[in-house]
């Protein structure tokens, strides 16, 4: 794991995963900073997920035992900056999980997520049209 020295802490722009700053763009392409998520975890050590464990199925205890332990371990290792970032990390993944969550239902084809004002247009055509169809009966 990548850690920065204070000039560049934590949270500045040019440290902040280039996810993290396009899941902030009202205009961002919903696939583009799913790609952009996935390639960072790639080369880098991902927080772990306590939520994520918590929902163990019988063949995972042992194994998530031993990951709570492992990231103990690692925990144990880090001075308070390199903790400050693990868990500024761990956030913006909770961040994003939520992020994408609530974006999804609003996803173009093209990757486009909708504005609340384009969502309250189309919520309002909808209401037009069936109010419409109604009066015809």
């Amino acid at each position: 794991m990548t850690f920065h020295g204070k000039a560049q802490g934590p949270g500045s722009d040019s440290t902040r995963p280039d996810w993290v700053q396009m899941m902030e763009n009202p205009n961002a392409n919903f696939f583009k900073v799913i790609s952009a998520y996935e390639t960072y975890w790639k080369t880098h050590t991902k927080p772990l997920d306590e939520e994520a464990m918590m929902g163990e199925e019988e063949g995972e205890r042992e194994e998530n035992e031993i990951k709570r332990e492992n990231e103990k371990k690692r925990l144990s290792t880090m001075n308070d900056q390199q903790r400050y970032w693990y868990e500024t990390m761990k956030y913006q993944c909770k961040r994003y999980e939520d992020w994408k969550r609530e974006s999804e239902p609003w996803v173009q084809p093209d990757g486009h997520i909708l504005t609340l004002q384009e969502r309250m247009e189309m919520n309002r055509k909808q209401l037009e049209e069936s109010g419409q169809n109604g009066n015809k009966k």
